[in-house]
C-alpha cells in the first residue's frame, strides 16, 4: 500500500478550464474534512479566474480512476529572498476518502516535485496541522518541520491593519 505500482490505473493530468467545476467541488471537500471552522469563500467563478484564467495563479493536477477525479494537488511558485531563490507553495493535497492509502497521494506529490525541479525551485513548502494525519504521510516523504509559526490575519482585521486612521 502506498507504492507507487499500486496505482497502476490511476492516470495524472493537468487539470484545464474544462476542469475547473471538478476542481471547486474538490476544495469544497478538502474544506468540509477541515471541518466548519474552515473559511472556505472561494466561488467557481474565482477558480476559474484564478487557475485557468489568461495568467493563472496556481497550477492543478488530477489524479483519475476510471475517467474520475479522484485526487487533487494545487500549487504556486514563491520566492525566498534569503535563498535567492524560487520556491513551490503546495497549498493543497486531497485524496477522496474511497482512494486513501492507494498510493494516490505519493503520484500526486511526486508530480509537484516534478514541477518544483521543471521551474528551478530550491525547495516546496507547505502547511499542514500537527493533528493532520497527512503530517505523517509528508515527514515519510521526506518533508521536515520547521519552527516557523503560520500567522494569518484576513477580513475586517486585514482592513484595518491596512487603513488604521479610518
Amino acid at each position: 500500500m502506498g507504492d507507487p505500482k499500486d496505482c497502476l490505473d490511476i492516470t495524472l493530468r493537468q487539470a484545464e478550464r474544462k476542469d475547473a467545476s471538478t476542481v471547486f467541488r474538490i476544495l469544497q471537500a478538502l474544506a468540509g474534512y477541515h471541518g466548519p471552522e474552515t473559511v472556505f469563500t472561494a466561488t467557481l467563478e474565482d477558480v476559474v479566474r484564478d487557475g485557468f484564467g489568461p495568467t493563472p495563479v496556481y497550477e492543478s493536477w488530477l489524479a483519475e480512476h476510471t475517467g474520475q477525479a479522484v485526487g487533487l494537488a494545487t500549487f504556486f511558485r514563491t520566492y525566498s529572498t534569503f535563498r535567492g531563490q524560487l520556491c513551490l507553495y503546495l497549498d493543497n493535497l486531497y485524496v477522496e476518502p474511497h482512494a486513501r492509502r492507494q498510493g494516490v497521494g505519493r503520484l500526486l506529490i511526486t508530480q509537484v516535485g516534478k514541477r518544483a525541479l521543471d521551474w528551478n525551485c530550491c525547495c516546496i513548502v507547505l502547511s499542514v496541522s500537527a493533528d493532520n494525519p497527512a503530517s505523517a504521510f509528508y515527514e515519510s516523504l521526506g518533508f521536515s518541520r520547521v519552527p516557523d509559526v503560520v500567522c494569518s490575519i484576513a477580513g475586517e482585521e486585514l482592513k484595518r491593519l491596512a487603513n488604521p486612521f479610518s
